[in-house]
């Protein structure tokens, strides 16, 4: 990850035709014109003199708040005047924008956007953020455990039989990945030492609470690594061993909303 903005502050970001607001955790652009088919956007030019060619990938986090329009879009613009737009987003659910950049580009400025029907329509951004490749884990050779759990004090009382329970709050949740380093070709190219030392890169860029985006069968959030062990198997060249263990990133409280949860 080269870029990323996870809207703890909207500083960097100039609306168009719109408010621009957060909660620290996700930006709410609000349309402001009474005006039929216009666009609403927000603007940032902190990604400028990112190289495509080098971090090729956007990923961006994002839901369609307001019934109306035709939804949300991203447009990255480059130095050469050129750019490039995204497919459109129209669900209410926070889900995912995906971008393969334009090779041999350096990027300007980054605009999502949203056509607007309507005002006070709004629509949401969790985060964007610009980066090099998806790491596609090789061999969970393991069952994936996901713990999670209240925090409570557990007060005795004198001469009193039972305890007394003070319930502090929850858990963040805790995610243990296990499984084996191995040369992979598709869909990440990868030797087994490489993998080893990405690894290592993950837990030490989370030193400055840099998350990653975690996807499963189950699983589609922000989690920081926290630790990591390897295990090199002597008689067995290009082979390790690993187990990963990541915290979710909660910023602000958990609620179903937030996680993107419906049931």
């Amino acid at each position: 990850m080269i870029y990323r903005d996870d809207f703890l502050d909207v500083s960097s970001w100039s609306p168009g035709n719109a408010t621009l607001a957060t909660d620290g955790d996700v930006a709410t652009l609000t349309g402001t014109q009474n005006l039929s088919n216009y666009n609403a956007s927000i603007t940032s030019t902190v990604a400028a003199g990112v190289s495509t060619t080098t971090y090729p990938l956007l990923l961006a986090r994002v839901k369609n708040v307001s019934a109306g329009g035709t939804g949300i879009q991203i447009t990255v613009f480059y130095n050469d005047s050129t750019s490039q737009v995204s497919s459109i987003y129209t669900s209410s659910k926070l889900g995912l924008i995906k971008m393969q950049l334009n090779a041999g580009k350096t990027i300007s400025s980054i605009v999502p956007f949203a056509n607007m029907t309507a005002l006070g329509q709004q629509f949401s951004i969790d985060f964007v953020q610009v980066y090099k490749e998806d790491l596609n884990l090789p061999a969970i050779i393991q069952p994936m455990p996901v713990s999670t759990g209240r925090i409570v004090a557990v007060l005795p009382i004198l001469q009193r039989d039972g305890e007394v329970l003070q319930d502090l709050g929850s858990k963040s949740p805790e995610l243990i990945i296990q499984g084996a380093l191995v040369s992979t070709t598709t869909p990440t190219n990868h030797t087994a030492a490489e993998w080893w030392d990405l690894l290592e890169g993950l837990v030490l860029e989370a030193a400055n609470e840099t998350w990653q985006w975690v996807t499963s069968d189950r699983i589609h959030y922000k989690y920081l690594p926290i630790d990591l062990s390897r295990s090199e198997i002597l008689s067995r060249k290009n082979y390790y061993e690993f187990t990963l263990r990541l915290k979710r990133f909660d910023v602000l409280s958990q609620t179903p909303d937030r996680l993107g949860i419906s049931y």
